[in-house]
């Protein structure tokens, strides 16, 4: 569909400010000149998308089912609906990234990672400290702000935030633990964090070119974007069994099937 539409249009990304990572800092896969330069990277975005709407979906589905308000955090469960947002954004902002090579590509791509980074954060610093939904909010976005306004500054700088960011929550999270004695969601965030450090290490081999195929369908950039996007479903998961009264109740999500 979006071939079909930019067919349409007749736009040629050549025709717009090229991404910084060209000519060679855009990960394994060939770097094509058609619609789609990077198909394998590009539709494996795909990933990000749907889980982001399955989350969308589930908070709906079960919202009579659930607390409205977590006891550890204070957060109303209605946040968690920015974190199916920024999966959605990801997924987009990606897509468009591996599909045309732009700058602004890149920047929607840094960006929406950086909303679900700062999200976690936020979201374990809550559990430490408590934050009203406005304080969050407010946060939440001036450091959207500033990240964006760090990359365009600093661009060498984009490529780390994100890890960065993800130690930051990990670090936050083993704190929260033994503060607010979280037993829940201990095992499918350990899940999440694992699934996250396995994609980072096959991104850095996929961003050096240590494992490299151009031309296959093969791509570790492609795996990052999967493993990621199911990632992202154990996170939320685990998120969300503050506000799972069974959960709550009987302290057994040791045994959660996920």
């Amino acid at each position: 569909m979006l071939r079909i539409l930019l067919s349409i249009l007749r736009i040629n990304w050549l025709n717009y400010r090229p991404a910084d990572c060209l000519p060679y800092a855009c990960f394994c896969e060939k770097i094509g000149t058609g619609l789609i330069r990077q198909p394998v990277n590009a539709y494996t975005n795909l990933g990000y998308i749907l889980v982001g709407i399955l989350v969308l979906v589930f908070l709906r589905r079960t919202g009579s089912s659930h607390q409205l308000q977590s006891s550890i955090s204070g957060l109303p469960r209605r946040i968690l609906i920015l974190f199916g947002i920024a999966y959605v954004a990801v997924g987009i902002g990606s897509f468009i990234y591996h599909a045309s090579f732009i700058f602004l590509g890149e920047e929607l791509d840094d960006d929406s990672m950086y909303m679900i980074g700062i999200f976690l954060v936020l979201f374990e610093t809550a559990r430490i400290h408590k934050l009203s939904v406005k304080q969050f909010l407010w946060i939440y976005f001036s450091l959207n702000i500033l990240f964006e306004a760090a990359i365009y500054i600093f661009p060498v700088i984009r490529g780390m935030l994100f890890a960065v960011l993800m130690v930051i929550s990990f670090t936050i999270e083993l704190y929260a633990r033994r503060q607010a004695e979280l037993k829940d969601e201990v095992r499918l965030t350990d899940i999440a964090n694992l699934l996250f450090l396995l994609a980072y290490l096959i991104w850095i081999l996929d961003k050096t070119h240590l494992l490299c195929y151009p031309e296959s369908l093969f791509q570790g950039h492609a795996i990052w974007h999967l493993v990621t996007a199911y990632a992202g479903w154990v996170m939320f998961k685990a998120m969300d069994c503050e506000y799972d009264p069974a959960r709550i109740s009987s302290r057994a999500t040791y045994n959660q099937k996920w």
